[in-house]
């Protein structure tokens, strides 16, 4: 996809990645940047720095994608491709409220299906368009410490898969981006501690920057790439999986049972 003159919409674009990536789009040449995310302050610094458009809005609601759109429209006239990258992270386990898992389903998978609810018939309309959405290399594996956020990041490469079949022959391209760890404002808290689990800590050993993140998922939309990671260990484990789906269970037992005993509470 050419991004260049293209007016890209961003969501969760106030810091971390959908910071970097709006900073990216406009050195693309984007013909318009929206830059979208609950943090008002955040995503009017951003906005004014690549000269887009900020619009405080909660992906988790309907009403506030539907408002974003129409802001977005007022100002471009269009919007050509939507990065659909605002996400959160709750440490959820079978115990936890509900209310924590309606959060993340609503604000990694409703959010999706709202955007494309109301951009797609644009894009359809013109004949071609972009949806990227961010997901994480837990979507492909799995999270070792939320299950929350490993059954929603799951959704979100099946979401971005079904829009793929369903629209891609129609012109509008589809990518996922499935990342590693990133130094973002999730995971800035834990850099240069020492008192972190071990799992987080070989985590962070191959972590990556926004602004390398933001550049590598750019690349590959250009380059029409469906599935693009961070890092070659992503697509390994991802084979791995595949071709035996009970080792990889086992082996993630012994991972979780050595590494991460406390993660599950009984109560």
């Amino acid at each position: 996809m050419d991004l260049a003159g293209a007016v890209a919409m961003v969501t969760g674009g106030a810091d971390g990645l959908g910071a970097a990536l709006c900073r990216r789009l406009a050195a693309e040449g984007a013909a318009g940047v929206v830059v979208a995310d609950t943090d008002r302050e955040g995503a009017e610094r951003v906005a004014a720095e690549v000269g887009g458009l900020a619009v405080a809005a909660d992906v988790s609601s309907e009403d506030a994608i539907a408002g974003l759109v129409r802001q977005s429209e007022d100002r471009f006239g269009r919007i050509d491709v939507v990065f659909s990258n605002a996400g959160i992270h709750r440490g959820a386990h079978p115990f936890a409220a509900d209310e924590t898992f309606d959060q993340l389903w609503r604000v990694h998978i409703m959010s999706i299906v709202y955007l494309a609810r109301h951009t797609l018939r644009g894009m359809l309309a013109r004949g071609r368009g972009g949806f990227v959405v961010t997901a994480s290399t837990d979507g492909i594996t799995t999270s070792t410490g939320d299950m929350a956020y490993a059954i929603t990041k799951h959704g979100q490469v099946a979401a971005a898969e079904w829009l793929s079949m369903v629209y891609g022959t129609r012109g509008i391209e589809v990518s996922c981006f499935c990342p590693g760890w990133m130094w973002t404002g999730m995971t800035r808290p834990y850099r240069g501690r020492q008192d972190v689990p071990v799992s987080i800590q070989m985590a962070m050993s191959r972590a990556v920057s926004a602004d390398d993140a933001a550049s590598i998922l750019v690349e590959g939309v250009k380059n029409g790439q469906f599935l693009i990671t961070t890092a070659g260990d992503t697509a390994r484990d991802f084979r791995h999986k595949a071709r035996d789906f009970d080792g990889w269970i086992a082996q993630l037992q012994t991972w979780h049972d050595t590494v991460q005993p406390e993660v599950g509470p009984e109560r």
